[in-house]
């Protein structure tokens, strides 16, 4: 069996001992009716609290990486289970400001199927929120009850795109963590969009952004 990884949703600096994982049970009815369930991540949530798993922490993407310059403006986007990395980011950025060190604007496009069931990290995100760790938070509702719109993480970049392209003139980093097919191409092509349409770019701007590590992928 291939080992199945994870990203880790802490920062060593503020849980040095600790390795936090984000984990979505898998369950799922086939066509024919055959129940289908997530080996790891049903074996995960089968653990008793204190119980022990084997497994190695690894280097995953290099680049997937925030700088040493903190006054980066920085542009997060995943969805569901892909927000995994951001809190462990969004966690070192909370200790540089307890440190008192400056940071430059950070925003999440966060998608899920809706709010009531999905919004993970809800307190947390919006405490950043509110003391200016994050400087925008966008959610996306696939699924909305209570008549709500429904939306993906794409089209919430294309709303706020004169935001993102102003974000990426200064400097800033697009960093995308998802499903390829679900998620990370619709997301190049809504940030190329904003570019193109806001910042006079061509349509290579995503490609460009890629060799100078200023958009990264985590994705699977």
């Amino acid at each position: 069996m291939k080992p199945r990884y994870y990203s880790i949703s802490s920062s060593p600096k503020t849980k040095e001992m600790v390795a936090a994982l984000t984990v979505g049970s898998y369950e799922a009815i086939s066509s024919s009716g055959r129940k289908h369930i997530g080996v790891a991540s049903s074996y995960l949530h089968g653990l008793e609290v204190g119980g022990r798993v084997n497994c190695v922490i690894t280097r995953g993407n290099a680049k997937f990486a925030l700088s040493k310059n903190a006054l980066e403006p920085l542009i997060f986007v995943g969805a569901v289970t892909g927000v995994s990395p951001f809190i462990g980011f969004l966690e070192h950025r909370d200790y540089l400001h307890n440190m008192g060190e400056s940071l430059g604007p950070c925003v999440l496009f966060f998608g899920f199927r809706n709010i009531e069931e999905d919004y993970i990290y809800q307190k947390q995100l919006e405490g950043y929120l509110d003391r200016g760790i994050l400087t925008g938070l966008y959610l996306a509702e696939s699924r909305p009850t209570n008549g709500r719109e429904k939306h993906y993480v794409q089209d919430l970049i294309a709303k706020e795109s004169k935001l993102i392209a102003s974000l990426i003139a200064m400097g800033g980093k697009v960093m995308v963590c998802g499903d390829y097919d679900t998620i990370a191409s619709s997301v190049r092509i809504a940030v190329c969009d904003a570019c193109v349409v806001h910042n006079d770019s061509e349509n290579t701007v995503v490609s460009t952004m890629i060799d100078s590590n200023k958009y990264v992928e985590d994705k699977w």
